[in-house]
C-alpha cells in the first residue's frame, strides 16, 4: 500500500486557470505533490489546469472534485516548509490574518430608526429648497417674459403722447 504524503492545513489564496479562463480559489491543505482548494467552479477531474500561488505557477492535474472543492496532483514538488514558514505557521495550522475590527460598532435598532427619520427630514428639507429655487427660478423667469411682452406696446404709447 502507497503511503499518502502528510499534508498540511493552510488558508492561502490562489487562482486556477482552466479553458482559457481564471477562477479565484483558495488552498486550503498542501502537500509536495499536491493541494486541496476551495472555488466556486472546481475544474473536472482529468483536467489539466495552471495552479497561481503568491509564490509562482505551477501545473497540476485534477484528480477529483466534490461540491467546491477539489484535489490537484501537482506536476512539481512544493517546497512546502518554505510555505509554512513564510505563512508564519503555528501548531500545524496556517492560519489567515485576522479580520480588522468594525471601526463602527454596532448600534441599537432605536438609533437605526432615529438615524432613518433624520435623513427623512433631511432629505424633505433638501427637496423643499429646491422646489423653491426651481419655482423662483420661474417666476424669475416669467416675470422677464412679462416685461419683454408689455414694454414694446409701453414704449410705442409713450412715444405718442
Amino acid at each position: 500500500m502507497i503511503q499518502r504524503e502528510d499534508r498540511y492545513d493552510i488558508v492561502m489564496p490562489a487562482r486556477i486557470r482552466w479553458e482559457k479562463q481564471w477562477c479565484a480559489a483558495s488552498v486550503r491543505n498542501i502537500s509536495r505533490r499536491g493541494a486541496m482548494l476551495r472555488t466556486v467552479k472546481p475544474p473536472p477531474p482529468g483536467t489539466y489546469v495552471d495552479l497561481e500561488l503568491p509564490y509562482g505557477i505551477v501545473t497540476a492535474r485534477s484528480m477529483w472534485a466534490s461540491g467546491q472543492s477539489c484535489g490537484l496532483r501537482l506536476q512539481d514538488q512544493l517546497d512546502v516548509a518554505a510555505i509554512l514558514k513564510s505563512r508564519g505557521r503555528r501548531g500545524g495550522l496556517v492560519r489567515p490574518a485576522p479580520v480588522a475590527a468594525d471601526p463602527k460598532p454596532r448600534t441599537s435598532r432605536a438609533d437605526l430608526r432615529a438615524e432613518a427619520e433624520r435623513s427623512r427630514r433631511r432629505s424633505a428639507s433638501m427637496q423643499f429648497a429646491i422646489v423653491l429655487a426651481v419655482g423662483g427660478c420661474v417666476a424669475v423667469s416669467v416675470a422677464w417674459e412679462v416685461y419683454k411682452t408689455l414694454s414694446a406696446p409701453l414704449a410705442a404709447i409713450g412715444k405718442h403722447m
